[in-house]
């Protein structure tokens, strides 16, 4: 079943937060991943770990497994997908990219380095703890009540649920040429409805990290449409757009308890082709679905 993928396609990463538009083609990653003669570990979510990685190679398997498994009840699809848990030499022989970032290679391949906490993303959230000050991120650490450096931890094995939630986006779910901050909105929403079910206190954790960056980071640039133009060279900025896109999805799912956005979305004729709408346009169908969606983010642009 492997080795019958189709064209794998690599996605660029900005200081470590999954991006998941194909930048390159490139048939060969899995092979080259086969080629280096790691262990795997079998099952519906096939995994290879390099030696020493088996016990976090184990324990991403078990919980990407328990996505599938939930993506495929909750949301009717189905998208095989192949982990590759690999140390800083292994990496390299795989990918250009900069160790210790986490990197989908889409539509059905997720790389994950083996140690995260070392890497960009992981940086920048202690930079934007040690600036961010104001009440509701004080609030929002002490209703947490782990250690910042717990709460990162927790927060970048949560992100492979973010990559995950890219696969079917762009994959099962059949949504083609849609605006990038949408896509990400949208890989957010899918990752937190699997979270929402089985791990709360991740949804807790991630927040409260975006909160940091949102109030500790300066963006260069606070509009959508700069976002969709500017994409893998926003640096920092990239994050600080993902926190809010990230605390946007727990105001859309608090608001549809019940709701199958996905299906509201395709029936209004929003799965293809979203990309030519100009964000306004598109904000303006979208607050037709969800309320409140325009006025989020017209807040995100206006500033405080």
């Amino acid at each position: 079943m492997i080795r019958k993928l189709a064209a794998l396609l690599i996605t660029q990463i900005v200081l470590g937060w999954p991006v998941p538009e194909a930048l390159a083609q490139d048939e060969g990653t899995l092979a080259r991943v086969q080629s280096l003669g790691l262990e795997s570990l079998p099952g519906p979510v096939p995994t290879y770990y390099s030696p020493e990685m088996r016990p976090r190679a184990e324990a991403l398997q078990r919980r990407v497994r328990d996505a599938v498994s939930f993506f495929e009840s909750r949301h009717k699809l189905s998208s095989p997908l192949t982990l590759a848990v690999l140390n800083e030499a292994h990496s390299a022989a795989v990918s250009q990219q900069p160790y210790a970032m986490l990197a989908s290679v889409a539509p059905r391949v997720v790389v994950v380095p083996a140690f995260p906490d070392r890497g960009p993303v992981a940086q920048v959230l202690r930079k934007a703890h040690g600036a961010a000050s104001s009440p509701e991120v004080r609030q929002a650490w002490s209703r947490l009540g782990v250690s910042h450096e717990a709460a990162v931890r927790q927060v970048l094995d949560a992100m492979v649920i973010h990559e995950v939630g890219h696969t079917y986006v762009n994959g099962a779910l059949g949504f083609r040429d849609v605006a990038r901050w949408f896509n990400e909105f949208m890989a957010t929403y899918i990752a937190y409805t699997f979270l929402r079910s089985r791990d709360t206190a991740a949804i807790s954790a991630w927040n409260a990290v975006s909160l940091d960056v949102v109030h500790g980071i300066t963006p260069s640039t606070r509009r959508l449409d700069e976002f969709n133009r500017l994409y893998t060279g926003l640096g920092e900025t990239y994050g600080w757009f993902q926190s809010h896109f990230n605390l946007g999805v727990t105001a859309v799912l608090e608001q549809r308890q019940n709701a199958d956005w996905f299906a509201e979305l395709r029936g209004a004729g929003l799965v293809t082709g979203t990309r030519s709408l100009t964000t306004l346009e598109l904000l303006d169908r979208l607050d037709r679905i969800t309320p409140g969606l325009k006025q989020w983010a017209e807040k995100l642009e206006a500033g405080p």
